[in-house]
């Protein structure tokens, strides 16, 4: 009987070491492509919060101009463009009806940032509102020609007033005129033509508003919503607020001691409401 041959048994699997480097090339391309998906997940999510800040404005402007369209249009009544330090404001005679359920269908409406508002028992800052008080005709407030808003200002009460857009934090209002040589700019900052609406000069009201997404709302403070009120400039002459504001933003010395991840979040707007509207 012819004796059996053995044979060598062949390879059963990895070495360990083959083990260790495909698990390495392994945790590599994991790492990768986790990577990957969080810059893609945190650029869309940056994406759609500003979208979603920018649609808050726009709607915030679409209230201001179903107002500025009901504006009683008379020589007698003046609308009340208040240009301060920071925040203007703006105040208009409206045929609206208040919140209060009044039997008026004419309001002063009034639009202001408001530095500090108290909800709740928290306090928010720089807070975009619109205020709303209505004529009771058979009242002691009832409405007399002429009639100028900057006499209504102060009568307006915290009650009057509702949040329009909690992210809009900075608003300036500025005009455009009538410009009879071609080299001027039609910008001003001058509102004295503007608080007559008749007047032949002014064209329209050019409303600039800055927005801060949801994230950079949860991280600023009350100091950096401040600075950035201060550091985005007041209208000035033959110059476009948006334009300022923006080239200002894309700048690596724009409020330095605010942080990066808030300054991402901003992004300006503006509406041109027409006299002729």
């Amino acid at each position: 009987m012819k004796p059996t041959a053995q044979r060598r048994p062949g390879r059963a699997g990895f070495t360990l070491v083959e083990m260790l480097v495909a698990e390495t090339v392994f945790l590599l391309l994991l790492v990768l492509v986790m990577q990957v998906v969080f810059t893609v997940t945190k650029i869309s999510t940056d994406q759609k919060q500003q979208a979603d800040a920018l649609t808050v404005a726009r709607q915030a402007l679409d209230r201001m101009q179903l107002d500025w369209l009901a504006r009683v249009r008379r020589a007698d009544v003046t609308a009340d463009f208040y240009k301060t330090t920071g925040n203007d404001s703006l105040g208009l005679l409206c045929q609206m009806r208040a919140y209060d359920g009044s039997r008026a269908s004419l309001s002063a409406v009034a639009y202001r940032i408001n530095p500090e508002r108290a909800v709740g028992g928290q306090t928010d800052w720089q807070v975009f509102e619109r205020g709303v008080t209505g004529f009771d005709w058979e009242g002691a407030e009832a409405l007399t020609l002429p009639w100028h808003m900057a006499d209504w200002r102060d009568k307006f009460t915290a009650g009057d007033y509702e949040i329009l857009a909690r992210n809009v934090f900075r608003l300036e209002l500025s005009f455009l005129q009538k410009v009879r040589d071609p080299a001027d700019s039609p910008y001003t900052a001058d509102e004295d033509n503007a608080l007559n609406l008749n007047s032949a000069e002014l064209v329209a009201v050019v409303v600039t508003v800055a927005v801060l997404n949801e994230q950079g709302r949860k991280i600023a403070t009350q100091q950096h919503l401040t600075e950035l009120v201060q550091a985005l400039p007041d209208a000035a002459n033959a110059r476009d607020t948006l334009t300022v504001w923006t080239e200002l933003l894309n700048s690596p010395n724009f409020a330095p001691d605010v942080p990066l991840r808030v300054k991402a979040g901003i992004r300006v707007y503006q509406r041109v409401f027409y006299v002729s509207e």
